[in-house]
C-alpha cells in the first residue's frame, strides 16, 4: 500500500461503517509498521491526522463522552493561545463538563499535563461536579494544589481497560 498512513487515517475519520471496527485498522496497521500515536490534548485534532513520518494521531473525537463542541472548543482554544501547559490551564480555557473532562483524563489525553491518567483524575477535583467550567483569567492558570502528590501509576491491564471505556 502506497500512502497506508493517509488511508488508515480516513477509514477512522469516517467510522461508524459497519463493517472493519476502528481496533481492526488499528491492528493492521501496526502490523503493516504504521505507528499509531495516542489521543492527547496539545497534539490531536478533532478528527484523526496524519503527522511527520507517517504516524496517525488519533482525534480527540475519538473520546467518547465528549461531546463535538467541546472538541471543537478545546481545538480552537489550543489554536488561538498555544499549547496547554497544566491541567488547571486547561481547565480554564476550555468550557467544558467535568465528565468530559473526567474521559479526556481517563483516556491519557491528558498524560503530558499531569504526568499520569490518576493524577489528572486528582487535579480534576478543583473542578465542581457536573458543571461547566468556564473560562477564567490567565492568572488562574496556575496549579491550585501547593503541592503534588504521587499515584501508583495504572497497570498494563488497567490502561487497556481505560483506552477501551473510553474510545469511541
Amino acid at each position: 500500500m502506497h500512502h497506508g498512513s493517509e488511508f488508515l487515517c480516513a477509514l477512522l475519520n469516517e467510522q461508524p461503517m459497519g463493517f472493519y471496527p476502528p481496533d481492526s485498522l488499528a491492528h493492521e496497521a501496526q502490523r503493516r509498521g504504521i505507528e499509531l500515536r495516542a489521543v492527547d490534548v496539545n497534539a490531536s485534532a478533532a478528527d484523526c491526522t496524519v503527522e511527520d513520518g507517517g504516524a496517525v494521531r488519533i482525534g480527540l473525537g475519538y473520546v467518547r463522552g465528549v461531546r463535538a463542541d467541546e472538541v471543537e472548543a478545546l481545538v480552537g482554544a489550543r489554536n488561538a493561545d498555544g499549547q496547554f501547559t497544566s491541567l488547571s490551564e486547561l481547565i480554564a480555557r476550555v468550557p467544558a463538563a467535568l465528565s468530559s473532562l473526567e474521559q479526556l483524563a481517563w483516556s491519557g489525553a491528558c498524560d503530558a499535563l499531569a504526568g499520569s491518567r490518576r493524577s489528572a483524575l486528582w487535579s480534576l477535583g478543583v473542578a465542581i461536579g457536573g458543571r461547566r467550567v468556564h473560562a477564567a483569567p490567565s492568572s488562574r492558570y496556575r496549579s491550585t494544589s501547593a503541592r503534588r502528590r504521587t499515584l501508583r501509576e495504572l497497570g498494563r491491564w488497567d490502561r487497556l481497560l481505560a483506552n477501551y471505556a473510553t474510545s469511541a
